[in-house]
């Protein structure tokens, strides 16, 4: 998997590795419905709620989560250490969640 792959995508093809813990398909679930939420926002209130630059703010921060999202599942793929990815799920997840607050 490349880095340029969108975040929602390297997740659901993670998802369909039969070989995951129960823990790691907790994270990895959560981290898709956070992530689907956090877009729902954006296409939604999220024009209203923010300023210009607080929305760009909140792009940065996406893409940034992106990053380490697809680079984490890459380092997964290679080491297969399911705490390593679950940590960096939880981070990503709690990131997401509020980022949408200024400030937060």
């Amino acid at each position: 998997m490349k880095t340029e792959h969108d975040m929602f995508s390297a997740l659901v093809n993670l998802l369909v590795d039969r070989s995951l813990g129960l823990h790691l398909v907790a994270s990895l679930a959560e981290l898709i419905s956070v992530d689907a939420r956090f877009n729902l926002w954006v296409a939604s209130d999220g024009k209203q709620d923010l300023d210009d630059k607080e929305m760009l703010d909140v792009i940065d921060i996406y893409e940034d989560l992106r990053i380490k999202c697809c680079t984490s599942i890459e380092e997964f793929e290679a080491d297969r250490d399911e705490e390593s990815l679950e940590a960096a799920f939880r981070g990503i997840i709690e990131t997401l969640t509020n980022a949408h607050r200024p400030g937060a």
